[in-house]
């Protein structure tokens, strides 16, 4: 069973990881599972930014700063969506 996203929870990605780019996708593999994931650019910019502590709030307010011509709904539900793949498979932990 998948975690809930919540909004205002920060979120920050693992350290144990290596990464390397597929044409436009970026490649990033769990050091202990070798689980791997492919991710588009707006999923590579949401890695990014998880270098630091982030909420969805604040990932959707810096994706429109990059994306300003994209509806805000939309971009909430690729950084909810992104969010819920990288937790349920240990990419990314929540903050306390």
């Amino acid at each position: 069973m998948s975690q809930a996203i919540s909004r205002q929870q920060p979120y920050q990605r693992i350290e144990e990881f290596t990464e390397g780019t597929f044409e436009q996708d970026l490649l990033v593999m769990h050091r202990d599972s070798e689980d791997t994931l492919m991710l588009n650019p707006t999923a590579a910019a949401i890695w990014e930014a998880l270098q630091w502590p982030q909420s969805v709030d604040d990932l959707v307010g810096l994706l429109l700063e990059a994306f300003p011509r994209q509806p805000r709904e939309e971009l909430a539900a690729q950084v909810e969506q992104s969010l819920q793949t990288l937790l349920a498979r240990g990419f990314i932990r929540p903050m306390a």
